[in-house]
């Protein structure tokens, strides 16, 4: 049985690249193993949080990746404060940019004007890794990228960078099926 589709999420935060770069992770890169990379994000609106759309691409065939919504903490990602999580499969994504959408298990509630991180989760491998697109103008001015050897660590170091990394929220719409 199939029934009609209800109302699709609304575009809130998004940034693509004015002067583009690429963002490499899941690799060491200059001696810095970079596993864990995140973008904050401030809503427009409060609502419920759908998904999220990446400008991503691929080099060689690297593992799904954990995409998670996580709390702000005095400006880094909160690891204790996990709101969601869902998966970017790797089959999905080409070694060309593109938008790759990411649904998540849950859809949480965010804030109006409350700081975010959209972060990703994978591992080392310096032939099969993720580029995640990176406006060097910094033309998003709602929030702020980083990267972290380990997230999950007991103080995880997150370390500022310049730039944006290319995304999109979606927020409200209601399930399909």
């Amino acid at each position: 049985v199939w029934g009609a589709g209800g109302p699709q999420p609304t575009p809130d935060q998004s940034t693509d690249c004015v002067t583009c770069a690429d963002f490499e992770f899941g690799k060491v890169i200059g001696g810095e193993q970079r596993l864990d990379v995140a973008q904050s994000f401030k809503p427009s609106i409060s609502g419920i949080l759908n998904k999220v759309s990446l400008k991503i691409r691929k080099a060689g065939s690297p593992p799904d990746v954990t995409v998670r919504i996580l709390q702000d903490n005095g400006g880094e990602p909160d690891k204790n404060a996990v709101l969601t999580q869902g998966t970017l499969y790797s089959s999905l994504v080409s070694t060309s940019y593109g938008w790759i959408d990411v649904t998540f298990n849950t859809s949480p509630a965010v804030t109006q004007d409350t700081p975010y991180w959209l972060m990703l989760d994978t591992s080392t491998d310096a032939s099969n890794y993720w580029v995640w697109q990176n406006d060097l103008a910094q033309s998003y001015t709602r929030g702020s990228p980083a990267w972290s050897p380990n997230w999950s660590t007991g103080n995880p170091t997150w370390n500022l960078f310049n730039g944006d990394l290319s995304f999109k929220s979606y927020l409200g719409g209601a399930p399909t099926s």
